[in-house]
Formats: structure tokens, C-alpha cells, sequence
């Protein structure tokens, strides 16, 4: 199992370590470079590098360099070897992430209903489908609720309060809490610092629920608004040609998230998190 010692407190994708593996054992490219002129031209004098030792004891280093017109392909060399060569973005892209483009940005499972059939032992042609909700409660505090609310699961129904949630708010919760995953990652053991520069120390939410016996839980931080998103996370068609009145209110696209057992900072849609602005009271 490939890790980096850098994220132990973080679960990583094994799946870009192994795609990683597999360029390195075998790298194609897309065409043979000819007339080649100095390695600055093509960002090889300053390039990434990637090196893989192998268990003979032999070492391969590839290196890449900058992007070719077009954006599509990348120029990249072995280390030992003259030849430059041209490699598609797919390729390139595995050696140009960063450390933090190895943690899994999956926070949580989808959350699905357990249907199941019944038949009536006078008639066995008879039967009636029925369907188990998975969730055993879920708790929501936030900054504008004087109290956290809390919804439980009765009879197979979402109750607050002793009374059963309407159809339109159940539906709304059980898919907020589907299937969460993160944009990006921004820290990895964050320290005292980074936690209140993400607003962890006064939160906006803290949201926890149990599913299929599992418990999850979250703490809401910071907004971001899209100015502050990094930069391949921005919506170019959010963007307008026009100028805005510098009393405008910005909106905010996405919010600094840690979940409970893993000491990462993510940052996730605000599409992600509906019950920051569900109506609770």
C-alpha cells in the first residue's frame, strides 16, 4: 500500500499512486520532438522530476516540463537521455500533483434506503415492498439557532420533537447528508493558527449523524467566496464582464470543513451543505 509519511492523518488515493506506478513502468508519448533547441524552451531546465527505483536497483527519472501551444500535451525528457518528447496532459498531470492532490476527498458514503419485500404466509403471491430508512439521527447546530436540533428516527420516520418530519424537509436532510465529498484539500494537521485563520475556533455550523450504525460528523468554518477559491475550483461562467458596486454583498461558494477522526482541512461547495441555510426553526 503506497502512502505519503506527510499525510498519515489523512485517508489517500491509492488509485492515483497506482496510475502513477503505471506511467512509470511503461511511458508513452505522443511524438518524438526534432530541431531541438535549448531545454529552457521547453521548461526542462528547471522541470518537474519523477523518480522510480526499482527493485533491481535500477533508478528511472523522468522530467516535465512546460505545457506545448495548445495546452494539450507536455514536453518531457528521461534525465539520461537527449531525446525530448511531447506527452498528453493525462500523463503530464501525474507528476505535476501536489502532496495534498494525493487525499481522498471523500467524506462520506452515499446514503442509501434498504428496500426490501415481504410476502403473507396465507398467500405466497402476495407480497408488499417496504423500505428502511438508514438514518438513526442527525444533529444540526448553528450560529443563528439558539439550540442544536435534533431529528431521530422513529418507526422507520424522521421525528423532532416528538412529532414526524413533513415528506418535503425529510427529503431535504437525507440528501444533504448523502454522499459528501470535498473540492479540494487545503491542510493536513492544521495547527492552532490555520484553524482560526479557517474559523474553526467559532464555527458557523457542527452537524453529526449516525447512518447504517456509522457516525459522522462535521464542523463548518469559514466562507469562501469565489475571489477566494483556488484557482482551478472557480466558475468562469460566474464571472461577469461588468463591474459591481463595492457595497455588493459577495457570495459565499464554498466553506473550510473538517470532519470528526481525520485531522484535514477540506473545502466543500456550499451546494454540499444545504442545512447551513435550511429553514429549522
Amino acid at each position: 500500500k503506497w502512502k505519503i509519511d506527510s499525510l498519515q492523518d489523512a485517508p489517500q488515493y491509492q488509485s492515483k499512486y497506482n496510475d502513477l506506478v503505471e506511467v512509470m513502468k511503461e511511458l508513452e508519448a505522443v511524438q518524438k520532438l526534432e530541431n531541438l533547441q535549448e531545454l529552457s524552451v521547453y521548461g526542462l531546465d528547471q522541470p518537474t522530476k519523477g523518480t522510480a527505483h526499482y527493485a533491481d536497483g535500477t533508478t528511472k527519472t523522468i522530467l516535465v516540463g512546460n505545457a506545448a501551444p495548445g495546452g494539450l500535451n507536455y514536453y518531457c525528457k528521461l534525465e539520461d537521455q537527449d531525446d525530448i518528447y511531447l506527452v498528453s496532459g493525462t500523463t503530464a498531470e501525474k507528476f505535476l500533483r501536489s502532496t495534498l492532490d494525493y487525499v481522498d476527498l471523500s467524506l462520506t458514503s452515499t446514503v442509501e434506503t434498504t428496500t426490501y419485500t415481504t410476502s403473507s404466509s396465507d398467500d405466497t403471491s402476495s407480497s408488499t415492498t417496504n423500505s428502511t430508512l438508514n438514518i438513526s439521527n442527525i444533529t444540526i447546530q448553528r450560529k443563528d439557532l439558539a439550540s442544536p436540533v435534533v431529528f431521530t428516527n422513529q418507526d422507520n420516520q424522521l421525528v423532532q420533537n416528538g412529532e414526524p418530519v413533513d415528506d418535503v424537509l425529510s427529503s431535504q436532510l437525507e440528501s444533504a447528508i448523502s454522499s459528501i465529498t470535498a473540492s479540494s484539500t487545503v491542510a493536513v494537521s492544521p495547527t492552532s493558527a490555520q484553524r482560526s485563520e479557517y474559523g474553526f475556533d467559532d464555527p458557523k455550523a457542527t452537524v453529526s449523524y449516525t447512518v447504517s450504525g456509522t457516525t459522522y460528523s462535521f464542523t463548518i468554518g469559514n466562507g469562501l467566496t469565489e475571489a477566494e477559491l483556488p484557482e482551478q475550483e472557480t466558475d468562469e461562467d460566474s464571472h461577469s464582464s461588468s463591474s459591481t458596486s463595492s457595497s455588493s454583498i459577495t457570495p459565499i461558494k464554498a466553506y473550510y470543513v473538517m470532519m470528526e477522526g481525520r485531522d484535514v482541512v477540506y473545502i466543500v461547495s456550499k451546494d454540499s451543505l444545504p442545512w447551513l441555510t435550511m429553514d429549522l426553526q
